[in-house]
């Protein structure tokens, strides 16, 4: 009986072990926009192409923003509204949608809330968003995904 017992235990355990990485890779927390994502343009420099700015607040708080141009994504930016970042320093940060494998990306403390990411040389990432519900993000052993659609 105290072999059976143990060998359940035994496999318990190695079967929890082993789904542990599959659960750390998921997202742990999912978040709505809360506010329509609002749209604007900057110019930056005298005939430059304009650049488009994207933002929506979410239903925890935090602030997503896009700006792109001529279809090419730029950058991604989220403000964490919580001061957990030191200033200038670099982040890494792995990003997916929902069916794609994660890229690793870095990305730079804005302030002690924000974290922003260059993304222009990440191929394909405008159409797997735009063709996405959804996309993950994973910052310092934290994983989320925020929902697109609002």
């Amino acid at each position: 009986m105290s072999k059976t017992i143990m060998h359940s235990v035994v496999a318990f355990g190695l079967l929890s072990f082993a789904a542990m990485p599959a659960l750390a890779a998921g997202p742990t927390a999912s978040f709505q926009p809360s506010q329509a994502w609002s749209v604007a343009t900057a110019n930056l420099s005298a005939g430059a192409t304009p650049l488009c700015t994207i933002q929506s607040q979410y239903n925890n708080g935090f602030v997503i923003g896009f700006s792109g141009a001529e279809k090419n994504l730029k950058s991604m930016s989220v403000n964490f509204r919580q001061d957990i970042f030191e200033p200038g320093k670099t982040y890494d940060v792995s990003f997916s949608t929902p069916g794609n494998p994660p890229q690793s990306l870095s990305a730079r403390a804005l302030n002690a809330s924000t974290l922003s990411t260059n993304v222009q040389n990440s191929k394909g990432l405008y159409k797997t968003l735009k063709d996405s519900t959804a996309f993950d993000m994973g910052v310092e052993g934290n994983n989320f995904r925020f929902h697109l659609a609002g």
